[in-house]
């Protein structure tokens, strides 16, 4: 089956500047992708491309096998939340929602239940009369995001979906993101990469206008094979050996910066691999701060486009 979002060999210019260079990424159904990429990468442009708000210059792409020059046609199956949505600022918020639902084929009744809840769900029940030249930037970004997951959309593009909110809302939109998958596959184009590896089960890396590198998380983390440990001290060679030891055959232990980076090879589950470093570094009397499967989303993408920060 086709993947349903898809961009093959695209380039794009800004003028002389290229913003893509023959980028090619697939999402794979059901996923939850975060593309990922420095100031002028070039995610944008792929996000304004996927929405259909740019057409490429070379190359093509495909929303659930659609041009997304064409995603009317979809009526609905697509969702897209912009960076900077704004609403038209005399009319209230239930009534532009229910004009989104009414263009996805909804009678006039069933637009404003489903305007509604989409509003109950980000907790806007009760400011749905509240016209857009009343809204603050949070709400704005609320009701974008209740806007871009009306109905039942099979492909959500979301960029930079919980910037600016206060850390209550933006925990309420990260859980909304996560109950949208395995029904809809999702992109989110954003610089908070905490809160991608808290939510992505993939994820793309951009550096250039051009993919460098596209995985699961549990790849691009080493979630599977790796324990990471932030200390308080560095160890002697002999606690270092102790914990290698812990991880049976093959386990490894080295260190990068602040952090103790101990590799098990995916030979043992994920939680018994904690446990024996854990356990190993307690016995050697080694302090540490933190421990967790695998690194950090931000050290891998650090280390893919040739920066540094193992563990960061």
């Amino acid at each position: 089956m086709t993947d349903p979002i898809r961009v093959v060999d695209v380039s794009f210019r800004y003028g002389r500047h290229r913003a893509l260079d023959g980028l090619s990424l697939s999402v794979p159904g059901g996923a939850i992708c975060g593309l990922i990429g420095e100031n002028g990468a070039g995610k944008s442009t792929t996000f304004g491309i996927l929405a259909g708000w740019l057409r490429p210059g070379t190359g093509h792409a495909e929303v659930l096998g659609q041009s997304p020059l064409r995603l009317h046609r979809l009526r609905g199956a697509v969702g897209i939340m912009p960076q900077d949505a704004d609403f038209p600022a005399a009319m209230p918020i239930v009534a532009e929602l229910s004009h989104y639902a009414r263009l996805q084929g909804a009678g006039a009744r069933e637009a404003r239940r489903m305007a509604e809840e989409a509003l109950d769900r980000v907790g806007l029940a009760d400011a749905k009369g509240r016209r857009g030249s009343e809204l603050s930037h949070g709400m704005r970004k609320r009701v974008a995001f209740a806007q871009a997951t009306l109905g039942s959309p099979r492909v959500v593009l979301l960029d930079e979906p919980t910037n600016g909110l206060d850390p209550r809302h933006a925990r309420l939109v990260k859980d909304l993101i996560a109950g949208l998958a395995p029904a809809a596959t999702v992109l989110i184009s954003s610089h908070q990469l905490q809160d991608l590896q808290e939510l992505c089960t993939h994820a793309a890396y951009i550096h250039g206008g051009r993919l460098l590198r596209a995985e699961a998380l549990d790849v691009l983390t080493a979630r599977n094979a790796e324990v990471h440990v932030r200390l308080v001290a560095p160890p002697d060679p002999g606690a270092m050996e102790a914990v290698a030891g812990a991880l049976g055959a093959g386990g490894t232990a080295r260190l990068a910066g602040e952090w103790l980076v101990c590799g098990h090879g995916g030979g043992m589950a994920v939680h018994d691999a904690v446990g024996c470093v854990t356990r190993a570094l307690l016995e050697a009397g080694v302090g540490f701060v933190e421990v967790r499967p695998g690194g950090s989303l931000e050290a891998s993408f650090l280390e893919s486009t040739g920066g540094s920060g193992a563990g960061v």
